[in-house]
């Protein structure tokens, strides 16, 4: 999910052992990297959490 991310938002996301996420990237990149984190965030619970996060970056993948 964090490849999805990083590709959906151009940024560069890095996570430290800690927990502690870092992004690197363009202003409206980073906006919408701390949105989909947050969802993730408080939807953890949810069935099909990938693929609402696919829905809200805007994302199509085949295969899955």
């Amino acid at each position: 999910m964090v490849n999805m991310i990083c590709s959906a938002t151009g940024c560069d996301l890095k996570v430290g052992q800690n927990g502690v996420v870092v992004a690197i990237g363009p202003a409206e990149g980073i906006v919408k990297t701390v949105s989909v984190i947050k969802m993730i965030e408080e939807e953890a619970h949810v069935a099909a959490l990938s693929k609402k996060v696919q829905e809200f970056l805007g994302v199509t993948q085949s295969g899955t």
